[in-house]
Order: C-alpha cells, then structure tokens, then sequence
C-alpha cells in the first residue's frame, strides 16, 4: 500500500484525475471524470463508461523488490606476515581517514621481514648481473686474452717463417761470429746455474736440520710439561692438538686436580703409599704425579691462573702447558715455512740448470749448422713448424669469433626469467614488510576488530575490516519470474522506510545468476546502488523499497488500458466527437495495465471512452488470455512475484497464456 501511495504521487494531475475516475467508477459510484455540457452526449454513454481525453505521458514498466541498505564498498585488511600486534589504534565503529595508521606489528618481524627483503634485494641483484652477463658473455679480460692469443699465434708464424728462411740461405760470417758468442754465453750461463744449485741444496738442507732439531727439542719439552703434571705420554696425533682439545679428549679439569682443598685430605702425604694404590685405572693421568705435587711442592699450585697473581714460590699448571705448547706449535710452523722455502729455492734452482741447459744445446746447434750448413732434416722440422704456426692462427681466429658471438638465446631467457623472479620475491617482500603497518584504505568508518594487542596475528586472518559508507546499495532479491526481466544497469527509484516522502535514484549493479531456494520458493540476490544526494549519508541494515524500470517510453500518446476493445489483430477504440461515439481502430504500443501507447489511430485531446466494468473491454483482455499472447507492454506490471504467479496459475488453468497484469493491475505512468 505504500509502494502504490508513493507511486500515485509521482503522476501528473490529469493522470491522478483520469485514476480516481476509472476508480470511482469500478466501485459502482456512477461518478464520471468527465462529463460534457451536452445531454445527447452524454445519453450515447453506457452504465460504467467515461469519456477520458488522450494525452501525451511517460509509460514506466517496472517491478518492486524490498530489501536493506548495504555497504558494499568494505575492505578486509591483513597483515602480510604473521607476527606479534604491538599496537592497534582504532576500535569498532571509529572514523578513520585515507592513509590513517590502524595497527602495527612488533619491531622483531618488522626487522626479521627488512632481512627477508634485503636478502631477496641481493638475490635480484645476482640474477641482473647473470642476465647482463648472459647478453654480454664475454668479459673484457675474455675478449683481451682471445685477442691475445691471435696476436701470439701471428707473431708465431712469422717467427717460424724467419727462421725457415734464414736456415734456407747462405750463412755470413756475422751470423758465425754471432752463434760462437752465444754458444759460449749459454756455457757460462750453465755452469753459474750449477754451482747455484749445489749451494742452495747444501744451504737449503743445513736450514732445514736445524728447523728439525728445533721442532724436536719443542716437542720433547712439551712432553716433559705434560708428563711434569699429568704423568702422561703423548701420543703423535695429540702433538698436533691444541691444549683445549687435549685436555678436553681426556675430561681434565685442572682447576679440579690441582684444588687446595685436596691439602687436607686423609691420604694428602704420598710418602706412605706406593704409586699402585694411588692411580685410578679409569683416569688417563697419574693421580701419584698429582698428589705428589699437592703433598710436595712448598708453594700454591693452581690449575688455571685467571685472575690471580702468582707469587714467586707459586706455580700454575695451565701456563706452563700452554707456553711449552706454544713453543712447540711456533716451532712446528717455523719448520713448515723452511721447508717449503727450502723446495721453492732448490726447485727454482733446478729450472735454472735445465734453462741453461737447453740454450746450451741450441746455441750449439746454430753454431754447428753456420759451421756446416743446414740439416735437410731441421729444414723439414722448421717447416712443419710453420705448418703449426699457421693451424694455431686459425684456432686462435676462431677462438676469438665464439668470444664476440651474440649471446645462447635459451640461456638468455633462463636468466630473464631469473630476474622476473627474484624481482617478484622483491616485491612480495616488500609487501609484506609495509603490511607490518595496517592503514586505511579510504575514508570511513572500522567496521570490525580481529587483533589485540600481544597476541599473534596470521597473514590469513582478516585483522581489521574498514567499511566506506558513502557507497550505498539496497541488498534485495527477486523472484525466478522477474529476474529474467532485470539486467545490470537498470534505473530505479529507492524508497525508505526512513525518509517517508523521498525517492533516490538507483542502478542496478549486480543480478545473481544463481538462485536460493527456500521452501520451494526462489529467489535470486541482486544488488542496487543507491545514490545519495549532498551529505546525505545513510545507515547500514535500513528497510528499503527498490522500482526497478524495465521500460521507459517518454512522451507518448496515453490511453486507459479499459478503453480498448476489438481483437489483438485488430483492436478498436470508442472516440467522442461533437456528440457522436464511433469506433476507431488503433495501433498499440507497450502497456503496463493500466495505460497502454496509441501508435496510430488517435491524436492528443481526443476523448475515448473508457469501461470501468464488464463490457467490451473485458472481452478483448479475455481474447489476449486465451489467444495466449499480447501486444508488447502488457506483461510485467507492478505486481509482486506471488500476484504474478496466482496470475500465471490462472493463465494455465484456463488455457491461456497471456502476459499482462490487466486493467488496474499497475500504477499509472508519471509525466
């Protein structure tokens, strides 16, 4: 009733007057909205007829649903890694600004997360160079050393070509005089080779003897510390042990052998007993070596010395084991370090001999061919030399081509993809750090809390919810018979329980393509936007009435749907003219019941005459129910889902299929 009472506002004046007419007249009151001066007019008139001008108007098709106003416009927030909440800023319902700090987590995961980030920055890094590394394969050190290695192979071939030459041709005495100097400066060269090497091995040998004797004599004292304390042997593999480890292999705590405490024992005097009823077979140390100390020595004998000052009858075990291994262990490196120089000297010593050596016999060689001539057979070793120059130059050609060929596709992609994925872990690691602080998304208000401060908080779990009420939509549903009527983007008109008097206009934004069945009742959710003039700003969960247009027809030619009559292929009109009632045939347009479009037939301010009950008109509606179609326009109406369904029913049962709401089944159109 209030849906009718705010859609009987909207008509325009003649409209409001023509319904309350057709009204009056359903109810029998025999009062008409339009009378005329002339009685013979009037006579033509049967009972339950009006006359009613044609005018111009807006034929609106719609359907009401009902629902509530819903924030659509919400956003959940989350954290991006779990992590501990240190602070949470807002409570329930809160107005909160863009970019306003909600929550943060604590310092550890903010600094855990700055790790995280830099070491995926590093890994981005790595993977950029790989890639430049990929387009560019060859190093400037590479290209230098290719270009190198031509360049000695050339200088190769020229030098064998000189030499092939020159064994070739005759020989001047220059060139005798000249292998006679060499030959004998490479003998000289030999023979101070020689005696160098005989020195360095002598040198080199006494150097090393004494390092030996040296290490020995370490090893020995350290023995003697070792057996001075402990009464125990060292075997070769604990030579090489550090104290700790030594002492440490055989669980002795010197601070514990050694403690003044064991002065006062009963058996404190080792005089009267024998080393067999003193050692403990399970201990690797002499227990009589221990006591005998204890019992003996005049002064105080410490374990350890850390932080006491030892007098000069004083002793502490753990320095004088730690200085005699010390010397053994200086000793021990001092002995590697002249040995080693010992073989480098006397190695290098060696290469020298042989160097000389082998000029020597080359210089011999030139000199015993200036002397006799060339060799046929050291002519054909010179030219297969040449050969070899010449193969080299080529490998080296080549080697140097693959240097500065273009980049492996496949491993140019490799690393591309590399880098697009370590970029990636950049960017998530750095998501995930500025999600360690929780801010708002857009002005509004906090719609719910799901942290507390102390407690841990997952990257899965919706912390915080911010709700933006400038966007409003009514959260309705509609019936399976006028969703298929409804598309997104459809106009409507909202009303709220609310705001009594006021109509918002509306879009329809979302349509459910799937429906919810209730009790053998379905119904599908659609959602429609409601836009809010000024400042208003409306509340979540309010009561709201949506007319969703289907149709909208702006100034056309309007007539009562009562007032046809004929057949749907041929449908007629009454008009009064100058005291006359004729018949008219008409084209019709679309209908929503109650006022249907004159196509053609009729002009503005004719007057037709309209049945309020019984007559003809209601047999042309019959003829559309049972002729089981219409004219467009007359399905749809105002009517609730259950109208149209008793509707539909009663369609069925008698054996039509029309598809209208009838006369009076809609609110009129407003102009």
């Amino acid at each position: 009733m209030g849906n009718l009472f705010n859609r009987l506002k909207s008509l325009q004046a003649w409209q409001a007057i023509v319904i309350a007419v057709v009204v009056a007249g359903a109810a029998g009151s025999g009062v008409y909205a339009y009378t005329q001066s002339d009685s013979t007019e009037s006579g033509t008139l049967e009972e339950g007829q009006q006359i009613v001008e044609v005018r111009r108007g807006d034929l609106i098709n719609q359907i009401t649903s009902s629902g509530s106003i819903v924030f659509s416009n919400r956003e959940n927030l989350f954290f991006g890694s779990q992590g501990t909440v240190a602070e949470v800023a807002v409570a329930v319902g809160d107005t909160v600004q863009t970019g306003q700090e909600l929550a943060r987590l604590d310092d550890d995961t903010v600094a855990q997360l700055q790790k995280e980030l830099a070491q995926a920055q590093v890994n981005l890094q790595k993977a950029t160079d790989a890639y430049e590394l990929a387009q560019a394969p060859q190093t400037p050190l590479e290209l230098a050393q290719a270009q190198k290695t031509v360049a000695s192979a050339e200088l190769k071939l020229d030098q064998t070509t000189t030499a092939l030459a020159e064994i070739q041709g005759p020989v001047s005495l220059a060139v005798l005089e000249e292998a006679q100097s060499q030959e004998a400066t490479a003998n000289a060269s030999l023979a101070s080779a020689q005696n160098d090497l005989a020195f360095q091995q002598t040198d080199q040998v006494a150097k090393i003897q004494a390092a030996t004797t040296a290490l020995t004599n370490a090893q020995e004292g350290y023995q003697t510390t070792i057996n001075n304390f402990l009464g125990m042997t060292l075997t070769e593999a604990e030579y090489k042990m550090t104290v700790d480890d030594f002492l440490s292999s055989h669980a002795i705590n010197l601070d514990f052998l050694f403690t003044a405490l064991q002065r006062d024992d009963p058996i404190n005097s080792v005089l009267a007993f024998t080393p067999d009823l003193v050692e403990d077979p399970d201990t690797a140390w002499s227990e009589f070596t221990v006591l005998t100390w204890l019992t003996l020595f005049p002064g105080n004998i410490f374990g350890t010395c850390a932080n006491i000052t030892l007098r000069s009858q004083d002793v502490c075990a753990r320095s004088k084991i730690d200085k005699s291994w010390t010397a053994m262990d200086k000793a021990l490196s001092s002995w590697g370090s002249i040995d080693a120089s010992a073989a480098k000297t006397i190695s290098n010593a060696l290469k020298a001999v042989d160097s000389a050596t082998s000029a020597l016999s080359n210089a011999e060689e030139k000199l015993q061919t200036a002397i006799e001539g060339a060799n046929p057979l050291e002519i054909v070793v010179k030219q297969r030399e040449m050969e070899v120059a010449f193969a080299q130059l080529a490998e080296a050609n080549d080697n140097l081509a693959d240097v500065i060929a273009l980049p492996d596709t496949l491993m140019l992609t490799l690393r591309e993809a590399e880098v697009n994925a370590a970029a990636a872990t950049v960017g998530t690691a750095e998501q995930k750090l500025e999600l360690t602080v929780l801010k708002a998304p857009f002005n509004g208000f906090i719609g719910s809390v799901n942290i507390e401060v102390g407690r841990a908080a997952g990257a899965n779990n919706a912390a915080i919810e911010v709700v933006d009420p400038s966007v409003a939509e009514v959260d309705a549903r509609l019936d399976e018979i006028d969703v298929l009527a409804v598309r997104v983007g459809a106009e409507a008109r909202i009303s709220l329980d609310g705001l009594p008097g006021i109509q918002l206009p509306g879009v329809v934004t979302s349509v459910s393509q799937t429906g919810v069945n209730q009790q053998g009742v379905v119904t599908y959710p659609i959602q429609i936007e409601v836009q809010t003039p000024g400042r208003l700003r409306l509340r979540e969960g309010l009561s709201a009435t949506a007319n969703i247009v289907l149709q909208q027809e702006s100034d056309v030619l309007l007539i009562p749907s009562t007032s046809i009559a004929g057949t749907i292929e041929e449908p007629i009109v009454l008009v009064s003219f100058e005291g006359e009632i004729t018949e008219r045939a008409i084209t019709l347009g679309s209908s929503d019941g109650f006022w249907t479009i004159a196509l053609t037939g009729l002009e503005e301010g004719d007057m037709v005459v309209s049945t309020t009950q019984g007559g003809a008109t209601n047999q042309f509606f019959g003829n559309i129910v049972r002729l089981g179609g219409g004219f467009g326009g007359l399905g749809g109406g105002n009517f609730t889902g259950e109208q149209r369904r008793r509707f539909l029913e009663q369609r069925s049962q008698g054996g039509g299929a029309g598809g209208g709401g009838g006369a009076g089944g809609r609110t009129p159109p407003a102009r």
